[in-house]
């Protein structure tokens, strides 16, 4: 499992997250937490992909932009291509991280926001809804987000 840290190891990375826990959390609710994930990147065996899952279990991102590794020519890894992933085992870990985030009744996401339910949030209003106001409702919705990332649909008059 590589982190994207230099000299960061697993166990210092959940430490780091644990501190923005205990400095973020507001009234039981944690900071919103994304983060970028390549799957499949030359020598990634089953068991990083193992260790990859339990760091993404135990943080609970709110959202993973997830990709499959594409060699880029002239980098270092590139030239790797005796450790290449195959291209199916890559999307299945793919399919498996995005299914993890987004099944819409136990994702990541879906558990993240079920914590909002009922609560009262701060949100910046950026802009209107576009066009003039009419007697249609429908055209006088507009949405913008809170600080917690989802988006918020609202009625503007």
């Amino acid at each position: 499992l590589w982190l994207g840290f230099h000299n960061c190891s697993q166990s210092d990375y959940l430490d780091m997250i644990d501190r923005v826990h205990a400095a973020l959390t507001r009234e039981g609710l944690p900071p919103a937490i994304t983060t970028d994930i390549i799957c499949g990147f030359p020598g990634e065996t089953t068991e990083d992909f193992r260790q990859t899952l339990d760091v993404v279990n135990r943080v609970k991102y709110l959202h993973m932009h997830v990709f499959p590794y594409s060699p880029r020519p002239g980098t270092a890894a590139a030239r790797w291509h005796r450790r290449f992933v195959p291209e199916a085992e890559k999307r299945s870990r793919v399919r498996t991280l995005v299914d993890l985030e987004q099944d819409p009744v136990a994702g990541l996401a879906v558990q993240y926001r079920r914590q909002l339910v009922g609560r009262t949030l701060r949100a910046i209003i950026e802009h209107a809804a576009d066009g003039p106001a009419t007697d249609s409702a429908e055209e006088r919705w507009s949405q913008t987000q809170t600080a917690q990332y989802p988006k918020i649909f609202y009625f503007c008059c």
